[in-house]
């Protein structure tokens, strides 16, 4: 039985994982943030089985309440940069997989080029919060979450950090010029 944790606060790539398992895989869903977590429970009551692959816990990526060598596969989307010790985090994830078990992180980057990075930069700065003022009422939201891309170190820094959690193999893919990007390392 294949078993993952994903740190997904409304479990979207939850659901999707749980899907392509089958019966016999097992997802765990874990996030620090109980009121999300259970916003997720909520909407897995739709998946019928599926629903029972799954379990819900609160957690702390920086200090995980799992056994060494728990999981087959460590997943997690648009959260790490909100962690307030990343190094501690990954070697959680290092610590709670099983060998040749897979790291995977979905996050927000540093676009690459220059051209693209400047407007990039001036759509980020100068349209994002008042849009979150006009559609949520919620400008400092979403200043912080310009302001936390910016901070999330390079695509390379993070390439780095990975690699001395422990992890091997270690890569990662720009997607949207690296508005985002995949990072992705095994623990052999």
């Amino acid at each position: 039985q294949l078993h993952y944790i994903l740190f997904s606060i409304s479990g979207d790539i939850a659901f999707r994982v749980a899907d392509k398992l089958g019966p016999s895989g097992h997802v765990t869903v874990c996030d620090i943030n109980a009121s999300m977590l259970e916003v997720g429970k909520k909407r897995s009551r739709t998946l019928g089985e599926k629903q029972h692959q799954m379990s819900w816990t609160v957690g702390d990526a920086q200090n995980l309440d799992f056994k060494d060598d728990s999981f087959d596969a460590y997943t997690i989307a648009f959260g790490i940069r909100n962690v307030v010790d990343i190094n501690q985090a990954l070697k959680e994830a290092f610590r709670v997989l099983k060998p040749g078990g897979r790291f995977m992180c979905l996050e927000f980057s540093h676009v690459e080029n220059p051209v693209i990075e400047q407007l990039y930069s001036f759509y980020s700065f100068q349209c994002i919060p008042p849009m979150g003022k006009v559609l949520a009422g919620d400008w400092d939201s979403y200043q912080y979450l310009v302001e936390s891309i910016r901070r999330f170190p390079p695509q390379q820094d993070f390439e780095e950090m990975i690699k001395n959690a422990g992890f091997s193999c270690v890569t990662y893919d720009n997607l949207s010029f690296g508005v985002a990007a995949i990072h992705s390392g095994f623990k052999l």
